[in-house]
């Protein structure tokens, strides 16, 4: 009912704003109609209950290869540096990626590990701990480009260790072995490589964004001038939105890079304030935003009764994916501050097919 609401809030501002903006109107409007991919996920889980099942499966088939890619994918970035091959007739880099995205599927990948899989059983300890240090090594070389990918990993690990209760120090053992021997590595071997985004692989810019995010003044001058750019802007949208639309937003259509005269590219301004959820109130207002905290916290709040549930049952498979639901949710969510990232399918799928799935399980269980 809460992802009903909003999305019908955001369809809406839609119908009105078709006509003057057409395709602009539909593209930001995909914040809220990707909701629709949760609804299709929930049927499908409902009209068939052993899908969980299959597709938890499928997964843990997949996972191995995807943590090699993330360190693959991050190789051949730092070797195109800033002229990487492109898709034909379009702008869009062959082996284009967002580190912030790597960080946060990494995290994902290790909460699949510890909280499903250790209960299933389909990988082994040592296969188990293998992913384990891939994952590990994804968050921490991704952390050197971008701090809220590593920021929501961080967080989404905290979590997933209050959820692992006695296993907790297993894994600790693990990320920590792998933190020190890379953080090692680079201070002994003094290695610095440069990637596409301007930034570079070394223990220098890792103590910088470990500092920027603790002080945001403390950093060096790229993140201190990234940090102070990010918070002007979100405190403009917020000032403009409260005082000119304070209960509708602007709608989707406008170019909000235009409006408040900012952009990384001068020939592409910005069509949102570089923060989902900031982009959100933007779009719909204090009523948009109000319902999307509503939709959130509902279902958090859901899955832990449900998990607390299963438990108490001796369903500790269940109870292990509904607790992987909520840290995935969570890393997704907090990186959505930093990056908008939510605009786009390739992080607004994982979203909603989290949020169908967990969905799917208050219904079945």
């Amino acid at each position: 009912k809460a992802l009903l609401a909003w999305m019908v809030w955001g369809f809406l501002f839609l119908v009105v704003q078709l006509p003057a903006f057409g395709l602009d109107a539909i593209r930001d409007s995909a914040l809220w109609y990707y909701g629709i991919i949760a609804i299709f996920v929930v049927f499908l889980l409902l009209s068939d209950p052993t899908r969980f099942g299959r597709w938890t499966e499928a997964f843990g088939r997949v996972l191995p290869f995807v943590l090699v890619w993330f360190l693959i994918a991050m190789v051949l970035d730092s070797l195109f540096g800033a002229s990487p091959p492109y898709v034909p007739d379009s702008e869009i880099p062959i082996f284009g990626h967002r580190f912030g995205n790597i960080a946060v599927l990494s995290g994902v990948a290790i909460g699949f590990i510890w909280l499903v899989d250790r209960e299933r059983g389909q990988f082994s300890n040592v296969q188990r701990n293998i992913y384990t240090i891939l994952g590990g090594l994804g968050i921490l070389i991704a952390g050197f480009q971008n701090r809220g990918g590593m920021v929501s990993a961080v967080l989404g690990i905290a979590v997933m260790l209050l959820f692992l209760r006695r296993r907790r120090g297993e894994l600790i053992l693990v990320l920590a072995s792998v933190a020190i021997t890379l953080a090692t590595v680079a201070i002994v071997t003094e290695v610095r490589i440069p990637v596409s985004s301007g930034r570079e692989i070394s223990a220098a810019q890792m103590i910088d964004n470990i500092n920027s995010v603790i002080n945001p003044d403390s950093g060096g001058a790229r993140q201190t001038e990234t940090t102070q750019w990010r918070l002007n802007l979100w405190t403009s949208v917020v000032d403009d939105v409260t005082s000119e639309r304070p209960l509708n937003g602007w709608g989707p259509g406008p170019n909000l890079g235009v409006r408040y005269g900012v952009t990384t590219n001068e020939e592409v301004p910005l069509r949102n304030p570089h923060n989902s959820h900031v982009g959100i109130l933007a779009r719909m207002g204090w009523v948009g935003i109000g319902l999307w905290a509503i939709l959130w916290i509902v279902w958090s709040f859901e899955l832990l009764q449900l998990r607390s549930w299963l438990r108490h049952r001796g369903r500790a498979v269940e109870a292990g994916l509904v607790a992987w639901l909520l840290v995935t949710v969570l890393m997704i969510l907090v990186n959505a501050i930093f990056d908008p990232t939510l605009e786009g399918p390739q992080v607004g799928m994982w979203l909603w097919c989290c949020f169908g799935i967990g969905a799917a399980m208050m219904l079945v269980y």
